[in-house]
């Protein structure tokens, strides 16, 4: 836990050395369950210790901003130029469902919902929301080979304007040197 809040506090303070403004947004899933599936509550989870850490680690970086989680640990609201913008792990929501789901539940129009969860990156769009899929951060593990999702170690940088995601950079985590 240590040893990821610290490498996540080193990459978000290079950013915020490139980048006037760095808004963090933190979620909860299924990969940092303390317990096992049917044992775990939803706030039984080690992301929040990373939370904390970072938090802490990154207080005195006057362009990091966190996030506030409105709804739950495992969602994140944000209003971004105008647009309702939607983050979650995505273990909790069916994939062709998610955007009918997570509106329903947080009674409000989702422009952007970006999830996880399902080991590739994808872009499509549901009616009118924009569902974008992030990559995994380690790409592929022992467990993600055995269900045959397979992937490079990746994540996504988003440019939104109030015309919505005007351009999304795919970033090869394993091709970039310290």
């Amino acid at each position: 836990i240590i040893g990821v809040s610290e490498l996540l506090s080193e990459s978000m303070i290079k950013l915020a050395k490139e980048i006037p403004i760095v808004t963090i947004g933190i979620t909860t899933g299924n990969h940092e369950r303390v317990h096992q599936k049917k044992e775990n509550l939803n706030k039984d989870n080690y992301v929040l210790l990373i939370k904390e850490f970072l938090t802490l680690r990154l207080a005195n970086v006057s362009n990091i901003i966190f996030m506030e989680n409105k709804y739950d640990n495992e969602i994140i609201t944000a209003n971004i130029c105008g647009l309702n913008i939607v983050g979650t792990h995505g273990d909790k929501t069916d994939k062709k469902q998610a955007t009918y789901q997570l509106s329903s539940l947080l009674n409000q129009k989702i422009d952007i919902l970006l999830v996880g969860h399902y080991h590739e990156m994808a872009t499509q769009v549901h009616h009118e929301t924009t569902v974008i899929r992030n990559g995994s951060m380690v790409g592929s593990n022992e467990y993600s080979r055995n269900l045959n999702l397979h992937t490079r170690p990746t994540q996504r940088l988003l440019i939104v304007s109030e015309d919505g995601c005007d351009c999304i950079y795919d970033i090869k985590l394993d091709r970039i040197n310290n």
